[in-house]
């Protein structure tokens, strides 16, 4: 009977999984576009003068005067003659622009956010929507924000204008040079402004005259307003603090408790699982959340008191990623050292770097600043060659630039798109558009499915 179960339930995953995938894809032919199945034959006809990938069923095109969400079986969703462009449908939602200006529909075509805005933001890990319009007055501007929810309820209030951070979990709407701070769904918090914010992935650090608190990511105000000092990781649910006693610790704000107390001259924020508290004699402590040693790091930095301004500067933002983390030597280069104290590999770079996805992005000195790519052996997957690498918005796809030309790759440096004149922007399910560059023009061409190789378009045309 138990493996009955776990037959359905892979079973019913995977139609899951196959229903998120999309069957057709947009090509081009002789100046139109059409659809294609996976196998590249024709399924919808080569009829639209602009098509996108489908996303969740549905897919924005423009036929003649018509713009509009098809199915995959061709039929419309909806249409509109003053539909002029149209995103991804994201959660049953997707922005478009019309003539009047920016909005959002659903899939059946209603509105959710008026199409009346000169731009409208979309916040999914919050659920709203923050949309711009400008009043000309004269030679001045005057901004409006408006905040709807994914149902369509807008708050009701004119906001002058907002503060956020990408992926954060609160969002500050500004009246009268201060904030008022919202949540999941448009929901309010606190019930009263704030000076400042510093959103976060896991929480929000406030600022009320002078002083500071911290909302975690469910919307609480888990440490009220009243710290010397905090930060929130960008990292990982914790915040560390200093009260205006000087008692320092770092607070679990998913469980609403202290973590651990300690004493340091630098605190720097948890991330993969462990937190670096640094001192004046150059030596850093790694500890766990429950506050246990498990390593200790050193600089080699000067980390006198005469030099204490310029050692938080270098290392306020000191954290592991993928379980390693860099510090400067002597030679002023930076080192990469696992959890337990020891370097990752001997080689030295420039400048500090990160890793990401398994693999960091290094560049060198000078005024060159040459990119290359290393793994967390410090293999070089990519010689430092390149003008430009950077991640994509598709995971284990990195796009590279190197005389005027642009490719993309994986992240074992496995070859997707050779370097072409092209340009390249992430539409999700592993499609990007190909635009050609500043050379040809910007012209577009159509789109590159990097999970399955195919191109999507004629560049010849």
């Amino acid at each position: 009977m138990f493996r009955l179960l776990c037959t359905v339930l892979l079973l019913v995953l995977a139609m899951h999984l196959a229903a998120q995938q999309p069957a057709l894809f947009p090509s081009r032919l002789q100046g139109k576009y059409g659809y294609v199945d996976a196998s590249n034959t024709e399924r919808l006809k080569y009829m639209f003068e602009w098509a996108t990938p489908f996303s969740e069923g549905y897919a924005f095109v423009i036929n003649g005067i018509w713009g509009g969400y098809v199915r995959e079986n061709g039929t419309w969703a909806f249409y509109d003659s003053t539909l002029k462009s149209g995103q991804p449908m994201k959660q049953g939602l997707a922005e478009g622009r019309k003539e009047t200006g920016a909005g959002v529909t659903d899939s059946t075509g209603k509105i959710i956010v008026p199409f009346e805005y000169a731009s409208v933001h979309r916040f999914d890990n919050i659920r709203v929507f923050l949309a711009f319009k400008y009043i000309e007055k004269g030679s001045s501007r005057t901004t409006i924000a408006h905040l709807y929810n994914y149902t369509g309820m807008k708050v009701a209030a004119d906001f002058e204008d907002a503060l956020w951070q990408p992926g954060g979990c609160v969002i500050g709407m500004k009246q009268n040079d201060r904030y008022w701070l919202y949540g999941r769904d448009a929901k309010g918090l606190l019930g009263y402004q704030v000076d400042d914010l510093f959103a976060g992935v896991y929480g929000t650090r406030v600022k009320l005259n002078n002083l500071y608190g911290a909302v975690n990511r469910y919307g609480q105000l888990v440490l009220p307003i009243r710290y010397k000092e905090l930060w929130v990781s960008e990292w990982q649910p914790y915040a560390n603090y200093r009260t205006t006693t000087d008692s320092t610790a770092y607070f679990d704000m998913d469980n609403g408790r202290v973590a651990f107390t300690f004493r340091g001259i630098l605190p720097n924020p948890v991330s993969d699982g462990v937190a670096i508290i640094s001192y004046i004699n150059n030596v850093h402590n790694v500890l766990d959340v429950s506050g246990q040693r498990i390593a200790q790091l050193v600089s080699y930095e000067d980390t006198s008191r005469a030099a204490q301004n310029a050692y938080v500067r270098t290392f306020f933002q000191m954290h592991y990623s993928d379980g390693i983390v860099t510090l400067r030597h002597r030679d002023k280069k930076w080192y990469a050292y696992n959890k337990q104290g020891k370097l990752a590999f001997p080689k030295g770079y420039d400048f500090q770097f990160e890793f990401k996805q398994g693999v960091a992005i290094v560049h060198s000195d000078g005024y060159s600043y040459l990119y290359g790519l290393i793994d967390k052996t410090g293999r070089q997957i990519l010689p430092l060659e390149y003008k430009s690498i950077r991640f994509t918005g598709e995971p284990g796809i990195l796009e590279i630039v190197k005389d005027d030309k642009n490719g993309l790759i994986k992240t074992d440096g496995t070859v997707l798109f050779p370097l072409q004149p092209v340009q390249f922007s992430s539409y999700g399910n592993g499609f990007f558009l190909v635009t050609g560059n500043y050379s040809l023009n910007y012209k577009e061409y159509g789109y590159f499915n990097a999970r399955t190789g195919f191109v999507y378009f004629n560049t010849q045309e």
